[in-house]
């Protein structure tokens, strides 16, 4: 589809060195509580959940991102050294259903007004164990057409079997949300010792609009996998499960594999052998493996193992740029705040921008890396000014770029790293140096007052006078000097970080241009 033509891969160790280097952030302590309901730590998801296409603004986007991001990366510590099953899929494809068949629920079909929901055809639940059922869901099955699963669910089963059914690819509820999903599946996926991975396709995709659900779905896992290559290497980590299959005896799994086959990427070929089919009711149909012939072929597949090396958090182009328009705003509004010195609301707006960074994307960290390069210049700046007013006895003046200063460190502190008290102590020395300057001014005024009249007294206390001001001259140029080399370095400084950025940013470019060409040829080549 035109949404997944292009899907971005953020891995860290791909960046140039730049960004590699993270700029030095806030120190701001949050408050957790993982017993707090995420609806109630987080009012605005509410609003999100129930109306997918509502506008937020950029404050209530970071909320929600940074919320549901700091649930999932605690979430995905259950898979912390596990060897685990990832279920992935589309949503709607029957990932949690899978889960629940697996683990032994004896699933049934429920008329909707049964389950207070609306519509006319049967929907699957699983029996709980109070109304005769074998085991109550161990996964939330959804029965619209917004998934339940609004991070990576896991769960483990009595036989210690550990799942992980992941929210649908190519979901509908807000490019936010959509991004959270992403990044909490790499994160929980991260987390693991090893895992086996079950890609479920519907059905009822791999007819409509010649397979382009499945395609989809290829395409996302090639890029959550980090390549094709990556996908056709870990094949025998891997098993594609064809739900939602009407029950048919006489189906024919060989013709239908062919068929599959046919028209989809090369990697489809690979994968070909991996294809399975299943019915959650064990009803008959031709070639389809039961609940313990799953298991089995489950237990055969090899685990990935080191999954944090290999998987990627893979954002559409509509939610990569959703988080680009929030991070732009953020940016423009902190260069705004600082230029009418609003040091401590610009601060709030960079805290922002700071809890985006678990994204992991490049852009976002280029453009935070930027804005911390912004507010250390923009500080140099005033420091050169505020010594400046002091070496010209402008202290007033150098007051108030002191006070500035201190803000800047207050609400910047591991950004900024000068030191108040050298700041401090060179305001103090040069007003010093100012009074001792006058003192001496005015005793040679008296002097020379007192010298009327006296020619040759007078020559000398003006000779004397001469010196004194060749000396103050020469003391104030000396100064000017130092203020100007300072300035110069700063110059230098900020230029060669230009130049580096610069050369950066087109090796970069070219190293994204080798990589599309080579998608290029490969998507030529299928």
């Amino acid at each position: 589809g035109a949404n997944m033509s292009k899907c971005y891969l953020h891995k860290i160790l791909d960046r140039p060195a730049h960004l590699r280097e993270k700029p030095p952030v806030l120190d701001r302590k949050t408050s957790f509580d993982p017993s707090i309901p995420i609806e109630r730590a987080c009012p605005v998801l509410l609003k999100k959940l129930q109306d997918a296409k509502c506008r937020l603004s950029e404050e209530e986007s970071i909320d929600l991102l940074s919320t549901c991001i700091t649930y999932g990366a605690h979430n995905a510590q259950q898979l912390k050294g596990k060897d685990a099953i990832i279920v992935i899929g589309n949503t709607g494809a029957g990932k949690s259903s899978f889960v629940n068949y697996l683990a032994g629920c004896r699933m049934v079909f429920k008329s909707p007004e049964e389950l207070g929901l609306k519509g006319c055809e049967p929907l699957l639940i699983v029996k709980p164990k109070q109304e005769g059922g074998d085991l109550d869901e161990i996964m939330p099955i959804g029965h619209t057409k917004k998934s339940k699963t609004f991070m990576p669910h896991i769960a483990t089963t009595a036989q210690r079997t550990t799942y992980c059914d992941c929210p649908g690819f190519l979901d509908n509820r807000g490019a936010e949300i959509n991004i959270a999903n992403a990044v909490n599946i790499r994160c929980a996926l991260s987390q693991a010792k090893g895992i086996k991975v079950i890609i479920l396709i519907n059905y009822h995709s791999t007819r409509a609009d010649r397979s382009r659900g499945l395609k989809e779905m290829i395409d996302i896992c090639s890029h959550l996998f980090g390549s094709t290559q990556n996908i056709e290497k870990y094949k025998d980590s891997i098993l594609v499960g064809v739900t939602q299959m009407r029950p048919r005896p006489d189906f024919n799994s060989k013709k239908f594999k062919e068929w599959l086959i046919e028209d989809t990427p090369k990697i489809m070929k690979a994968l070909s052998e991996r294809i399975f089919f299943f019915d959650p009711l064990d009803r008959p149909l031709g070639g389809a493996w039961k609940r313990e012939e799953c298991l089995g072929e489950i237990k055969k597949l090899k685990p990935i193992l080191c999954p944090s090396k290999i998987f990627q958090t893979v954002l559409t182009d509509s939610d990569e740029q959703a988080l680009l328009k929030i991070a732009d705003g953020l940016s423009a509004s902190i260069q705004r705040l600082l230029k009418a010195e609003n040091t401590k609301e610009a601060s709030k707006v960079y805290s922002h921008l700071v809890r985006l960074r678990p994204i992991d994307h490049p852009s976002v960290e280029r453009l935070l890396g930027r804005v911390t390069q912004e507010i250390i210049y923009h500080h140099v700046q005033q420091r050169s000014d505020f010594k400046g007013h002091c070496l010209f006895h402008r202290f007033r003046d150098g007051k108030g770029l002191l006070e500035r200063l201190k803000l800047g460190k207050k609400y910047f502190p591991q950004v900024l790293r000068y030191r108040i008290e050298h700041l401090e102590r060179f305001y103090q020395d040069s007003y010093a140096r100012y009074q001792e300057q006058q003192k001496r001014e005015e005793a040679q005024e008296k002097a020379l007052k007192a010298a009327e009249g006296r020619i040759e007294e007078l020559l000398k206390l003006l000779d004397e006078q001469k010196k004194a001001t060749k000396e103050k001259m020469a003391a104030q140029a000396a100064k000017f000097e130092e203020l100007l080399a300072d300035l110069r370095r700063d110059f230098d400084n900020e230029l060669a970080r230009y130049d580096k950025e610069k050369e950066d940013l087109r090796k970069e470019f070219e190293s994204r241009m080798k990589q599309k060409e080579k998608e290029l040829k490969l998507e030529l080549a299928s």
